[in-house]
């Protein structure tokens, strides 16, 4: 039976993720980014929202939607005086593209998946997806890996926002739901403290969510037949699974 966007786009979810976090966690990310002055992850937010422009603290909060606001503003203040939004955003660019080629295994169609990737994000919409907008304006990597690693972290931009619009949608707040999907600790890393309100009552709306997001996450993926997007799906998981 062939996939639906919408079952391509949860199919995909997590190895997604799972590199985009893979990137954003290493230290090796933000090593070369010291030798340029930044601090830590003073570098993730401006770098990552960095294709704001120099904006006001609160429209990186907006866009990036889950993480609590005043460590949003102490950490992009911080770092987009380093440098710059733009050049932030263009050496975030860059250490996403070589982490792909550090980390991305041998013996998978990378151009391949460039090329299906493009078509899909070329075809998704735009509206309340600001981080993913902008970033679709950066010129990703030329070679294949590092170019990869771009456009993968690009959907996985498409899905964060449209997964913060599910999120509103249901009536839920976006603390709440970092709260509930992770507890306390998950809190803490979006920069949230304590007192945490119960909420336990949300375990069947979070379910929800997903539905909703991958029904949003997916609108992209229509613009593929049924059997490139199943292509897409097995060379987004052999990624994955071939990681270094």
């Amino acid at each position: 039976m062939a996939m639906t966007p919408d079952e391509a786009a949860a199919e995909i979810a997590r190895p997604i993720g799972s590199i985009g976090a893979r990137f954003m966690f290493d230290p090796g990310t933000y090593a070369t980014a010291a030798e340029h002055g930044y601090s830590g992850l003073d570098f993730y937010f401006a770098g990552r929202c960095g294709v704001l422009g120099d904006a006001h603290a609160d429209v990186a909060t907006a866009a990036l939607g889950f993480f609590e606001r005043d460590t949003v503003a102490t950490l992009w203040n911080q770092g987009i005086a380093v440098e710059g939004a733009a050049q932030a955003s263009q050496r975030f660019g860059a250490a996403c593209g070589e982490w792909g080629r550090t980390h991305f295994g041998a013996d998978i169609d990378y151009a391949e998946l460039c090329e299906l990737a493009d078509r899909a994000i070329a075809a998704a919409p735009i509206a309340g997806v600001s981080l993913f907008a902008g970033w679709r304006q950066v010129e990703p990597p030329s070679d294949d890996k590092g170019g990869a690693a771009h456009r993968l972290n690009l959907l996985r931009e498409f899905r964060g926002g449209v997964h913060l619009m599910a999120v509103i949608s249901a009536g839920v707040l976006p603390f709440e739901a970092v709260l509930a999907k992770g507890g306390p600790a998950n809190a803490q890393l979006f920069g949230h403290s304590e007192p945490y309100p119960d909420v336990s009552h949300l375990a069947a709306v979070l379910d929800e969510i997903e539905e909703t997001t991958d029904l949003l996450a997916g609108a992209p993926l229509a613009v593929l037949d049924d059997d490139e997007r199943q292509r897409f799906v097995d060379l987004v998981a052999a990624t994955r699974a071939g990681l270094i």
